[in-house]
């Protein structure tokens, strides 16, 4: 609206598409001595695996496990190589699951996310179906990060650019299990009012001027 590309009253922003949260969500309220720490994206340098396997070597042994779902991109020039995942795998820094076609199920394992992204990111539907399981994100200050997640109430913004800002974030929800468990709740309540399919159709529906058929 800023450039004059759209009209205000005509013009609306409905975030994300949809989600049914009655299949997305929790199985149990996870506790685990060791949680699972989640990176869930393409694997090339933008989208933050390297900070990731950084923030992985960074944290004490033992403190929680490393997990990443993803492929290699070979049309970007940025991208993972198989020789650095075998690295990482044969050193302990992370587990690599490979690409996966169930990431419900993956979510489920999960008690952390992070996406450390320098990428332009819109809404990422990675964030809205971690919220909606209960997983409790870290993510990069951009504005799409921000419009799934919101600071210190479902979860944590942190800086790329700040050295050491994703590695305090992350080690203020494994050092405290009732804050991570807080903003999980928090995190799959915001997922169910404002990215449920319910919730989407409804201001769809709206936005033409019909009633809610959902």
């Amino acid at each position: 609206m800023a450039a004059n590309l759209a009209v205000n009253g005509r013009s609306y922003l409905i975030a994300g598409t949809g989600l049914d949260t009655d299949k997305w969500a929790p199985t149990t309220i996870r506790e685990s001595t060791s949680p699972v720490v989640l990176f869930a994206a393409r694997l090339f340098r933008e989208k933050g695996i390297y900070e990731f396997v950084d923030l992985a070597r960074a944290t004490p042994p033992g403190q929680a496990r490393f997990v990443v779902v993803g492929k290699p991109d070979s049309g970007v020039t940025s991208s993972v190589t198989s020789e650095e995942l075998k690295s990482w795998q044969d050193s302990g820094v992370i587990e690599y699951l490979g690409e996966s076609n169930d990431m419900l199920s993956v979510f489920r394992q999960a008690d952390i996310l992070v996406l450390p992204s320098t990428h332009p990111e819109g809404t990422p539907r990675t964030l809205i179906e971690a919220a909606a399981c209960g997983v409790v994100a870290i993510a990069s200050d951009q504005e799409g990060c921000r419009a799934v997640v919101t600071h210190g109430q479902t979860g944590l913004i942190a800086s790329v650019a700040e050295n050491g800002s994703f590695y305090s974030a992350l080690q203020s929800l494994l050092n405290d299990p009732a804050y991570r468990l807080a903003l999980s709740k928090e995190a799959r309540a915001r997922a169910v009012d404002n990215f449920s399919l319910e919730t989407t159709l409804g201001k769809i529906y709206a936005a033409v001027g019909i009633g809610n058929k959902c």
